[in-house]
């Protein structure tokens, strides 16, 4: 019954893809548009499953570019179901200005460093790093080791219990929730 609802609620997306007003105020479909956001929205789950997270458009179609599949991409993330995540060169550069404590996955491309989650707990800057199981966190380690970076702490969530090893906390993943609370 549930998996039904979330076809149903799957399918509603795929009804909307390409609407939008004309200057009549009436609901008209861009065809082009729609295919595309299709491509891209029916994607998602295979690029995410690769072990490499980027978005690559030539798995949309051969000789995939930016340029033609961009409006679709950023209709998506107008109607709410994907956000855009940029490479950065330094881990602070999305939290520059911030006022209430967003969270951010992290690729750098310059070195390498890949990072779950970062975000602002009581105020400071801290990474998250979820593991599937114990798992390594030589990303992590590398940031805070670095004063550059100016992270002091990296909560791992994983499937074990509660611990604390230097600057690094393990919490189990139902306890997730109270992180910052």
């Amino acid at each position: 019954m549930v998996r039904q609802e979330q076809r149903d609620i799957l399918e509603e997306y795929r009804d909307d893809f390409g609407k939008h007003l004309d200057e009549n105020e009436e609901e008209e479909t861009d065809f082009t548009l729609l295919g595309r956001i299709n491509r891209v929205f029916e994607s998602i789950p295979a690029q995410l499953a690769k072990e490499n997270k980027k978005f690559v458009f030539s798995m949309l179609e051969k000789k995939g570019r930016a340029e033609k599949y961009l409006t679709a991409i950023q209709w998506l993330a107008d109607f709410g179901l994907v956000s855009f995540c940029h490479n950065l060169s330094n881990i602070t550069d999305p939290l520059e200005g911030n006022k209430i404590d967003n969270v951010f996955k992290i690729y750098m491309q310059d070195s390498g460093l890949e990072i779950d989650l970062v975000t602002k707990i009581a105020g400071e800057l801290a990474l998250i790093e979820v593991k599937a199981t114990t798992g390594n966190t030589k990303s992590a380690d590398t940031v805070l080791k670095n004063p550059q970076y100016e992270v002091e702490t990296c909560y791992k969530l994983s499937e074990n219990n509660i611990g604390v090893k230097g600057n690094k906390i393990t919490v189990p993943y139902y306890m997730a929730s109270f992180l910052g609370g």
